[in-house]
């Protein structure tokens, strides 16, 4: 009997004693299940209520935005800033906004008392590393965005701004001056005017580890402005990711500022201020002349597009656009793409899109000899195609491309996603009877059977 109770007393398992790995699982799993499963957990025991509050209070969100909002954001604006609470120790992303309650009428005291607590609270999440800020200069004080901006520059581990959003120009007092060191900028603004570009150059040359940086800027957004500063400093700077939206770029842009793009893998210039052909063209001869091969491309197609993807192998992530009906929609590119350019990126590909919302040659369905080249890409993950229909068979057509590109699907061991666009405005089936969705369950049903594979399917 002795040795029955000694062998349960030295295996018996309990929360105490489970390894720390099953524990985070469990934190894990309960959380995606819902939020106050992990506030119950917390009460379960003392070892996992450590677990569960560095998970549960990750993510800090204080918004302003209506009476309820205002009361628990100051009430956790009050604990920080006096050190009564230590749950926020462990958080590592911090949402804000205020101007709601700057906007309103009544809210004298609650303002004031944020005022005077917003540096201390900020200062006080010491484990702080991203932070989304929506900032409205019209209604928010400078005051009190300087005093945020402080606080930040004060916490060792901050080094990404997810999201920075100016809604409108700020004054010429606000200052980004405190910060420095960020690996990641995302800034958005629709006004921004000629001091903040000047405060974000400013920054960026304090910022010599920043491998991101995404700008959606205005018509005063200039990329030799935004560059100006570190380019002064004689730095190079180790971007490996640039994302530009209504910024002016140009060739010589690219040119003078190759420095900092050596260890470029991602690009992406949208509504360019000095939009044009010769332009985008200018911009990848430039990239290509100086060795920067791109592991991310989203673009439109066009001879010097199709030139630069020719003269590299290795992209992981390319997203194709067909512009209007042009030189580029003739069979013979859609050719040179699938058994010229796409063998050449087969090994690295884990994500593929070809855009055409207007009926081209690229959304015909491709021959056999095209689809055996998709299928060879075997680490491609997502794969979205956007496909035609016959106007005069439209059901049989819509049958063929579904079969297709699920025949090809089925040969990737890891994509996970397949989805077929279809034209909104496609013609009605030969019988009204017949349902489109139906249809493609039947063929994905008929593949699942056949092959074995399983992968999310969706067709618009």
């Amino acid at each position: 009997m002795s040795l029955v109770t000694s062998f349960h007393s030295s295996t018996m398992t309990t929360l105490s004693n489970l390894p720390g790995e099953l524990i985070s699982q469990i934190v894990s799993l309960s959380i995606l299940n819902k939020r106050t499963d992990v506030c119950s957990l917390r009460l379960v025991s003392r070892s996992l209520n450590d677990w569960a509050t560095p998970t549960l209070f990750s993510t800090l969100v204080l918004k302003f935005a209506n009476s309820s909002d205002f009361t628990r954001c100051l009430d956790i604006v009050t604990a920080l800033a006096s050190g009564s609470t230590r749950v926020f120790e462990h958080t590592r992303e911090l949402q804000f906004s205020s101007h709601h309650l700057f906007q309103g009428r009544g809210n004298v005291s609650i303002i004031q008392v944020l005022l005077e607590n917003i540096f201390n609270a900020i200062s006080a999440l010491r484990s702080l590393e991203t932070v989304n800020w929506f900032y409205y200069p019209r209604y928010d004080p400078v005051g009190l965005a300087n005093a945020f901006t402080r606080a930040l520059g004060t916490i060792p581990t901050f080094h990404s701004f997810g999201g920075l959003y100016i809604l409108t120009a700020p004054p010429p007092t606000f200052s980004l001056q405190p910060l420095s060191g960020l690996r990641a900028i995302t800034c958005s603004s629709g006004w921004q005017g000629p001091h903040l570009i000047s405060e974000i150059a400013s920054l960026l040359a304090r910022c010599p580890d920043i491998s991101c940086f995404r700008f959606n800027g205005d018509s005063f957004a200039r990329f030799a402005d935004l560059f100006a500063e570190v380019n002064k400093s004689g730095q190079s700077l180790p971007l490996k990711r640039l994302c530009l939206a209504e910024v002016s770029v140009i060739a010589d842009d690219i040119e003078n500022n190759i420095r900092h793009l050596r260890c470029l893998e991602s690009l992406s210039i949208s509504r360019n201020l000095k939009n044009s052909a010769t332009a985008s063209e200018e911009i990848y001869t430039v990239l290509g002349r100086h060795d920067v091969f791109l592991k991310e491309l989203n673009v439109e197609i066009n001879p010097f597009i199709l030139d630069y993807i020719a003269s590299y192998s290795g992209l992981r992530d390319l997203r194709l656009a067909v512009g209007h009906p042009s030189l580029e929609d003739s069979p013979a590119v859609v050719d040179r793409f699938y058994k010229g350019l796409l063998p050449l990126h087969q090994e690295t590909l884990e994500q593929l899109e070809i855009v055409s919302t207007l009926p081209s040659v690229w959304t015909k369905l491709p021959s056999m000899d095209h689809l055996r080249e998709v299928a060879k890409c075997r680490r491609l993950r997502r794969l979205t195609i956007w496909s035609g229909v016959d106007e005069a068979k439209p059901e049989r057509s819509y049958i063929a491309a579904c079969d297709a590109w699920l025949t090809v699907g089925a040969q990737l061991p890891e994509l996970t996603d397949l989805c077929i666009k279809f034209p909104s405005d496609a013609p009605p089936f030969e019988d009204p009877e017949v349902d489109a969705g139906d249809l493609l369950l039947a063929a994905l049903s008929r593949i699942r059977r056949e092959t074995g594979k399983r992968f999310l399917v969706n067709s618009l």
